[in-house]
């Protein structure tokens, strides 16, 4: 168990951390450990770039990962690059890949390139890219309704949308404001 900063460090082989990795560079497969099993401390991630596999059953709150993550722990912040397969929970980070969620997503950022693939449950966060849910759940915190008001203030439809999704051209409303002359719709957010 130790703290490992690691800067100006690259590590080759394998290494198992009950301790913290607070930075460095790791070209090997990193085993972060929950500790419960062996009576040791958890592991944890708070900085460092990890340039292959790393397996997660303790916390990861920083980092910049290129690779593939297995998180079975839990994720609060960090940047990730590669594949990230979550059966924990994630809360937080940035996310550039595909994320197989089997777990719990209550936040972080999914960019443009990102596919989530959910059978597990979405509670919030932010997703700018692909989101496939089978089996899956995204429940109504994730959601959020942008409403279609006309210029005499009335709301003419509702969609709801998880957060950060592109509306379709199906979910606008049929309306052609000239006809009841007005010349403009506008779009607010609400909270729902």
């Amino acid at each position: 168990t130790s703290t490992h900063s690691g800067e100006g460090t690259v590590i080759e082989g394998k290494i198992i951390n009950h301790g913290t990795i607070s930075g460095g560079t790791y070209s090997c497969l990193v085993e972060n450990k929950r500790g419960r099993e062996t009576g040791e401390p958890d592991g944890s991630i708070t900085g460092g770039t990890f340039r292959s596999t790393v397996t997660n059953t303790g916390s990861i709150s920083g980092g910049t990962f290129h690779s593939e993550v297995d998180n079975q722990g839990t994720i609060s912040d960090g940047s990730f690059a590669g594949k990230v397969t979550n059966i924990g929970s994630i809360s937080g980070g940035t996310f550039a890949s595909e994320v197989d969620n089997q777990g719990t997503i209550s936040g972080g950022t999914y960019s443009e390139t990102s596919v989530v693939k959910n059978t597990g449950t979405i509670s919030g966060g932010t997703f700018l890219g692909t989101v496939e849910t089978e089996n899956g759940t995204i429940e109504d915190s994730a959601i959020v309704s942008v409403n279609f008001v006309n210029e005499a203030g009335e709301t003419m439809k509702t969609v709801r949308v998880l957060r950060g999704q592109r509306i379709t051209t199906a979910d606008l409303p049929e309306f052609d404001p000239t006809q009841y002359g007005y010349k403009k719709l506008k779009c607010t957010v609400g909270n729902t």
